[in-house]
């Protein structure tokens, strides 16, 4: 891939410490490229503003505040590592620059325009909303979620990354006089200008959630309903999704609380799928051996022991319908009831032999 506008080219060595690989693409406020960094030995991604944002006044110091604020959460595994920020000097011009853990691959492209299954979507949604706790504690406001700021790590890990628009607010009423968002993800008091801030960010994971979980964001948030889309989406993640797109932030559960909620609901689609797979993998084969067994045995016996045979096959048959009675409900109730019910009619066709047996 190769940026048209870029400043630096495949093969550049800037700084005498950054030799360019690969450009990424383009960010908000600068370029992104894929480097090896001498100092770390590593490949590394480096962010720099590009030449026209870099000469426009205050641009710089803001750009380098992104690193300081997206530094703040180093130790949370949910949030891009940043190394090292500082400036660099290339062919007489000064850059300012950001290098970062290298990731390429966005939830944007993760998704590729199709949508994911519920148990990843809550996941990924989860690792975000812990992001926000941490982000929280430091009193910051990322007001800018979305797929494309939400990258994956080769085992789809989400961590959260860009918080070139990120704000530090010293309490929840701090002021807020500049649009900064994306449409569709921007919060109703991001679009009002509104001074309470503090949970902007809950909604845009709302609407990241529902991105994930649909294939985009709702449309109408008052209106929405996620089992209109997903019938088989659990209640409890529906009624979350409404509580984070509520219009009053104060009515907008906390990061914490999200993390909580979605934990459970994680939790409970383990459950609910791995419910009935163990009991009927041991109950369904040992009530098949056990049809044919009694079968085997009932032959035996009359063979053997003419005179056991009434009151052995009263007995085995009572204990066979049993069994076969147990079998049907599993074979009705369970999600992976094919292997109940090639179980259940094995044990018919022991039930015939049974009584085959019996009559010959």
């Amino acid at each position: 891939m190769t940026g048209e506008n870029s400043v630096f080219r495949i093969g550049d060595e800037i700084g005498n410490r950054f030799q360019v690989r690969e450009f990424l693409g383009h960010g908000g406020f600068g370029d992104v490229y894929r480097v090896f960094d001498k100092n770390l030995q590593i490949e590394i991604a480096l962010k720099t503003l590009r030449s026209s944002e870099n000469r426009l006044h205050g641009a710089g110091a803001n750009f380098l505040s992104e690193a300081r604020k997206q530094a703040q959460l180093r130790n949370n595994p949910h949030v891009v590592t940043i190394y090292d920020h500082g400036e660099l000097e290339h062919e007489g011009e000064t850059f300012p620059f950001i290098s970062m853990e290298l990731l390429t691959t966005d939830l944007k492209k993760r998704m590729n325009g199709q949508r994911l299954p519920i148990s990843v979507s809550c996941q990924i949604a989860f690792e975000i909303a812990e992001a926000l706790v941490a982000a929280q504690q430091q009193n910051m406001v990322h007001r800018d979620i979305k797929p494309q700021n939400i990258m994956l790590d080769v085992n789809g890990r989400a961590m959260l990354s860009d918080f070139g628009l990120a704000k530090i607010i010293s309490d929840a009423a701090d002021g807020n006089s500049t649009l900064f968002g994306t449409p569709g993800y921007t919060a109703p008091e991001q679009l009002l200008l509104n001074t309470n801030i503090s949970k902007a960010d809950i909604y845009s994971l709302g609407c990241t959630l529902v991105t994930m979980l649909t294939g985009g964001p709702p449309l109408n948030r008052r209106m929405f309903s996620l089992r209109a889309y997903l019938p088989e989406a659990p209640y409890a993640l529906e009624k979350l999704i409404s509580q984070m797109l509520q219009d009053s932030p104060d009515s907008r559960p906390s990061a914490a609380q999200v993390s909580q909620k979605l934990t459970q609901i994680i939790v409970a689609q383990k459950a609910t799928k791995t419910r009935y797979s163990p009991n009927l993998k041991s109950v369904g084969l040992s009530i098949g051996v056990a049809f044919s067994l009694m079968a085997g045995g009932f032959v035996y016996l009359q063979n053997s022991h003419p005179s056991w045979q009434t009151s052995a096959s009263q007995h085995l048959r009572s204990d066979a319908k049993a069994m076969r009675q147990n079998m049907r409900t599993y074979a009705r109730n369970s999600s992976s009831g094919q292997l109940a019910r090639s179980t259940y009619h094995a044990g018919i066709n022991a039930m015939k032999r049974l009584k085959n047996s019996q009559t010959n």
